[in-house]
């Protein structure tokens, strides 16, 4: 498993107070018309007063590619997770991201806002804790510095959580905190060292405890190293690399019977690319490498592995990959993807992408779910129920826009603040769209049928640099009261730093 499984009867933590849950990957932008005077950010305001007074239902599918939202309708803000699971309940430390920060244009002064903690019994909804780690100036771990993939491990003898994690400054390190409980506060302890006292250095890093409680840090270029018994300290052994073509990074490994896996990306920083895998029958090796887990030109369905979190059920064991799709120049536009890796001996593979699909945690069967209610084409112009009403410069065209994108017919502006307003009745809302290489980021506001927001706008990557067939399901909306609601789509002018353009373009939506 990739992660351990502990008792029940573990010390729980109180938890604090925690005044502002944080927002996933989403931009807390509202229309210019609320913002243009006092009265308007007083109905902003309102608007997120409201959002914790409405009744959100429990959902009972995982959506892959588009934006979550936690059990109080905010939404998640955890990349690059880790997760560890303590009794019945999942624990997912992950990044907590601002829009400022690293990258190839980031803005180097305001890198590290916290470590984001999030805890669920069904690996569906998600309970916002609080951020159990915030920075610390003069450490590896200030405002200014990188600070990356967090993961979880438990040690047993000292019944201590310990959370890792890679930072930059300056240099690149593994660094360390330790808590009694998981929910934290944890301590921070500086740099990973080995057992000779120099520091671990690397890129990103990953986390295996083995069957015999034997704990590992995986690191870039697939180093492996053994972690001393208090899991605080590496040894300098010499395991084998499981890949050594070419250069690799975001490790994760777990185990099925008596065989290894391990997956990596090839190195494309925040890119997605076609992953890699390897087996062996021994954590020491020989290694095997296998190939690649998804179709070629997939780009593993546009994501860069994180974590592989296995369910072991009465009936099945499913093993879930969970990869990031990173936006440059953007970061809360980036999304989840969670697939069920399918296991037959030492093949792994993900032939078929789910934008959506369920899973019980008993039986460890899981299920695709295929998509349901009406469907709102974009040509259904107007301004009634379920209908669509653009201002601004849309175009729809059944033409091929241009070499590369997708046939069929949709409807599409690159003019920064055009709109297009949804009106809908049902309880829940999916937008769907067409992701290439030339498409930007759009952002869609969830409203009453008033039009006052509900929910800050989400900011939504429609770049793919991978083979699709288009119709991308790119939106769902919390589960809500059946009621009257709109949902704003609107030209925000952004890209991703790799798109060639900026085009906001709707296909269609789907109303429950």
């Amino acid at each position: 498993m990739a992660a351990a499984r502990i008792t029940d009867n573990l010390p729980r933590a109180k938890i604090p107070e925690h005044l502002l849950p944080p927002f996933n990957r989403m931009k807390a932008i509202f229309t210019t018309s609320l913002c243009r005077s006092f009265l308007g950010l007083s109905l902003a305001a309102c608007a997120l007063t409201n959002l914790s007074a409405l009744d959100f239902l429990p959902s009972s599918e995982i959506y892959s590619g588009v934006h979550w939202f936690d059990t109080e309708g905010n939404p998640i803000n955890c990349s690059g997770i880790g997760l560890l699971q303590v009794g019945s309940t999942y624990y997912m430390v992950g990044e907590k991201r601002s829009n400022k920060g690293f990258g190839i244009e980031g803005d180097f002064e305001t890198n590290f806002i916290g470590i984001s903690l999030y805890s669920s019994v069904d690996l569906i909804n998600w309970k916002h804790l609080p951020d159990p780690l915030m920075p610390q100036d003069q450490t590896e771990i200030s405002k200014q510095c990188i600070v990356e993939r967090p993961k979880l491990l438990y040690n047993k003898a000292n019944k201590e959580f310990i959370l890792y994690l890679h930072t930059w400054s300056g240099s690149g390190n593994v660094c360390l905190a330790t808590s009694p409980q998981v929910e934290g506060p944890y301590s921070y302890h500086g740099v990973l060292k080995f057992d000779n006292g120099k520091p671990v250095m690397g890129g990103d890093l990953g986390v295996f405890q083995d069957s015999d409680d034997t704990a590992y840090l995986l690191e870039t270029e697939g180093n492996i190293y053994q972690l001393a018994s208090d899991y605080k300290t590496a040894l300098r052994g010499d395991l084998p690399r499981p890949i050594t073509i070419g250069s690799t990074e975001s490790p994760s490994l777990f185990k099925l019977g008596e065989t290894y896996y391990y997956l990596c990306s090839q190195m494309a920083w925040w890119h997605n690319g076609d992953n890699l895998y390897a087996t062996a029958s021994s954590i020491k090796g020989p290694w095997i490498a296998r190939g690649i887990i998804c179709p070629p030109r997939s780009k593993t369905w546009n994501s860069q592995i994180t974590y592989i979190q296995a369910v072991v059920g009465t009936r099945a064991t499913t093993c879930i990959y969970m990869g990031d799709r990173w936006v440059d120049g953007n970061w809360l536009s980036g999304v989840d993807v969670w697939q069920p890796l399918l296991v037959n001996g030492t093949n792994l593979s993900m032939p078929e992408y789910h934008p959506s699909w369920k899973i019980d945690l008993a039986s460890g069967l899981w299920t695709d779910v295929p998509d349901r209610g009406v469907s709102i084409n974009h040509t259904q112009e107007g301004n009634g129920s379920n209908q669509i009403e653009y201002t601004g410069t849309w175009t729809t065209t059944p033409e091929k826009r241009r070499a590369g994108a997708f046939y069929g017919d949709y409807t599409y502006s690159n003019t920064t603040d055009d709109l297009a307003v949804l009106r809908f009745t049902g309880r829940r809302v999916r937008f769907y769209s067409v992701m290439d290489h030339s498409n930007g980021i759009i952002g869609l506001t969830l409203c009453d049928a008033t039009g006052q927001a509900l929910l800050p706008e989400s900011t939504v990557d429609l770049y793919a640099d991978a083979s699709h067939q288009g119709n991308d399901l790119c939106y769902v909306s919390p589960l809500l009261p059946s009621n009257s609601y709109q949902l704003k789509v609107r030209v925000t002018g952004l890209k991703n730093h790799y798109a060639e353009d900026d085009y906001g373009v709707i296909d269609h939506f789907t109303v429950e």
